[in-house]
């Protein structure tokens, strides 16, 4: 796992990203409580900080250990991989001084539909089991 820089402030303090992701880090959201925005904000967090294929590593085995922790079977790696690299479009559009907030609202503004998917891809074809195990193109329209 990455090392995140440590705070002694309570949690209350902490920037709402840097919460986010500890608390998902640590497997203390309930699972119906972790939405689509939490995902971006911890993929921009990632993606900040390491390389796209570094980054898509470490969600992969986060959104693993957290699906294992609420005994889900939830991780789809097409899902995985199509919301990392449409993050990652829209941050390479941003200026790179912004703060790591801004760059979760701006991401989350561009991308807070998660229905997006679905412009891509059929429901057929991204919630297969195979689109689940390994990478499967978009059948709509390409990213």
């Amino acid at each position: 796992m990455p090392s995140w820089p440590e705070s002694t402030q309570e949690s209350s303090e902490l920037r709402e990203t840097e919460l986010i992701l500890r608390k998902f880090e640590r497997c203390e959201f309930r699972a119906e409580d972790f939405h689509h925005r939490d995902h971006l904000a911890v993929m921009v967090c990632y993606l900040e900080r390491m390389p796209l294929r570094q980054a898509l590593a470490h969600i992969r085995e986060a959104l693993l250990r957290f699906t294992a922790h609420h005994n889900r079977k939830g991780y789809n790696e097409t899902i995985t991989r199509f919301w990392i690299a449409k993050v990652a479009q829209v941050l390479a559009t941003l200026p790179g001084e912004l703060p790591l907030e801004e760059l979760v609202t701006r991401v989350c503004e561009a991308l807070g539909n998660k229905e997006l998917l679905f412009d891509h891809y059929s429901r057929e074809r991204v919630m297969s089991e195979q689109a689940k195990k390994v990478w499967q193109e978009p059948d709509l329209k390409p990213l």
